[in-house]
């Protein structure tokens, strides 16, 4: 069972009355942390500091910057109920389109040319120019400072082209 914080925002011990109600009876409970990643919503409508606290991403990892590099795409993707595979990330409407399974295997997707420019881009730090990525605070919202890639970018953008000579020799 989940909850958004948003929704106990408030509540006199919302959070204890959410473990009390529900953990006797669920496998498991989660207060999930709202993030400003979709396009058109007014955040600052929900709750004014949504994106003051996403700065602090979870796990008390202490973030001093919106992140340029998005960590996401490197492990995710999505594969939709029509075949279509895309970023698995804020991409709402599916716009970030990296193949179909109808027409390629998930293998062939996953290494394809169009994930690769956007995992490139994103190395690049070119997010901010990309337009469903340039207002996405999803790259603060990490588990861990593993996730961090901005300090890792040019070292990773060496290797993805070091690959991409090693396949055309």
């Amino acid at each position: 069972m989940k909850i958004a914080d948003t929704a106990i925002k408030g509540v006199p011990d919302g959070r204890e009355r959410f473990e009390a109600i529900f953990g006797p009876i669920a496998d498991s409970i989660y207060i999930e942390h709202i993030l400003p990643i979709y396009g058109g919503v007014d955040y600052d409508q929900i709750d004014e500091n949504i994106r003051r606290d996403v700065q602090n991403g979870r796990m008390n990892v202490k973030q001093t910057t919106v992140h340029k590099v998005c960590h996401r795409p490197f492990y995710r993707l999505r594969v939709c109920a029509d075949g279509r595979v895309t970023a698995m990330c804020c991409d709402a409407t599916h716009d970030i389109l990296f193949g179909n399974i109808h027409d390629a295997s998930l293998l062939d997707i996953w290494n394809g040319q169009r994930r690769t420019n956007f995992l490139k881009m994103q190395i690049e730090g070119k997010r901010f120019l990309h337009p469903w990525c340039k207002d996405c605070t999803m790259p603060n919202d990490i588990a861990s400072e593993a996730d961090i890639l901005d300090p890792w970018a040019e070292e990773i953008l060496e290797r993805m082209n070091a690959s991409k000579e090693m396949e055309s020799d």
